[in-house]
């Protein structure tokens, strides 16, 4: 690769000491406003720091190879290295220079996941000149700020739909008397029924583990379902034959309610017209036929703490991992309220995810964005040297 003129390759040895973090037990952690880092980020506060000054610190035992930055003081403790710099480098470019030479991928151990500090300081890294890490830094920074920015609005209306559903889910919308029930305080008009009598059909998927395939049907397993959503990263597909033979008990159709059984309890995910056709594994499957509205709120109703409190109290096995059966899904209590409450209930919780999932899909854009800037940027093929950017953020790193 041809460097552009004034940058250089070195390793990572030539212009930095990676030192050791030391021991301090969660016991002997007397909290304050030092953040102590393990490998996989802050694991709690202490009263002092041993590094008195903002830092890069690495993970060495664990999650080996993680990069993490310190805004000022911290301590490092024992799993993680730390950051001495042997030269005139800016920090935060620095950090940022870290995350893109694939430290996490040194493990050098077998049982406990490990970084050798020599092996990591034999890797090549390219260093612009100093004025030209600043704004590289500088430019990274901001879009960093736009990601976290994102992340809280997130993390806000999280929150807000989280009290919001608390509140509905007791309260309803009509300031009714409340009445006592089996799954807690509701208003006076709810019924309650058994989920069998409810949907068209309480079923779980197939307990058979179908050959993978390289195309045709995704298998879903409860660890693809997280926070409310579909993930199919980590799945596999079956084939057509093998999901013509099991489609009867765990083909999943339009507006149909799959729910963790195993591991992750619940987290349910109304399928929606633009899902890939899909069938599931040991996954409950609330068939709600074709009713629209009832999917809608089911599928809040599913997803929230009254019902994740109700199921940990009576629906809950643990021998190795959770689990909840087939029979206490169908025998699962779900309040009703009439038609048009259920409209109302459904539209402020459905008008929280559409702001959640603009500001999920901003986030999403600003990541990629991030990530194509930063390979970029770090190889010269964009060039900022010439441009006017306020380093101030990052001059003093």
């Amino acid at each position: 690769m041809k460097l552009p003129t004034g940058w250089k390759l070195s390793k990572i040895g030539q212009e930095l000491d990676l030192l050791y973090g030391k021991p301090l037990k969660k016991q002997s952690r007397s909290g304050g406003n030092i953040p102590v880092y393990g490998s996989n980020g802050i694991v709690g506060y202490h009263s002092h720091a041993l590094v008195n000054h903002a830092g890069i610190i690495v993970g060495r035992k664990g999650s080996c190879g993680e990069i993490h930055y310190s805004q000022s003081g911290f301590f490092p403790i024992d799993t993680t290295y730390y950051v001495s710099l042997k030269h005139d480098h800016n920090l935060a470019f620095l950090f940022y220079c870290l995350r893109t030479l694939g430290l996490e991928k040194m493990n050098s151990h077998s049982a406990v996941p490990g970084l050798n500090r020599d092996v990591a300081y034999d890797v090549e890294c390219v260093l612009p000149p100093l004025p030209e890490q600043k704004k590289i830094a500088a430019v990274l920074s901001k879009l960093q700020n736009a990601i976290d920015v994102q992340d809280q609005l997130s993390q806000s209306l999280r929150d807000l739909k989280k009290s919001t559903m608390n509140h509905l889910f007791t309260h309803g919308l009509k300031g009714e008397k409340l009445k006592k029930t089996e799954i807690g305080m509701i208003p006076q008009s709810w019924e309650i029924k058994d989920a069998t009598s409810v949907c068209a059909r309480v079923t779980d998927g197939t307990h058979d583990t179908p050959m993978p395939s390289d195309n045709g049907y995704f298998l879903i397993t409860s660890k693809n379902l997280k926070g409310g959503r579909l993930n199919l990263v980590d799945t596999y597909r079956i084939s057509e034959q093998d999901f013509d033979e099991i489609n009867k008990r765990s083909k999943v159709d339009i507006h149909d309610i799959i729910f963790g059984m195993i591991g992750t309890i619940g987290s349910p995910v109304r399928v929606l017209p633009d899902h890939p056709t899909i069938a599931i594994k040991n996954v409950g499957l609330f068939k709600v036929g074709g009713d629209e509205l009832l999917g809608k709120w089911l599928c809040y109703y599913l997803g929230s703490d009254r019902t994740s409190r109700y199921f940990d109290t009576y629906g809950v096995s643990r021998t190795s991992q959770k689990y909840t059966t087939l029979g206490f899904l169908r025998s699962c209590p779900i309040p009703l309220p009439r038609k048009d409450e259920q409209v109302e209930i459904v539209h402020i919780l459905h008008s929280i995810d559409q702001k959640l999932e603009n500001h999920e899909s901003q986030k999403s854009a600003y990541q990629e964005l991030f990530k194509t800037m930063l390979n970029k940027l770090m190889t010269g093929q964009i060039r900022v040297k010439n441009l006017d950017i306020d380093t101030t953020e990052v001059d003093a790193a």
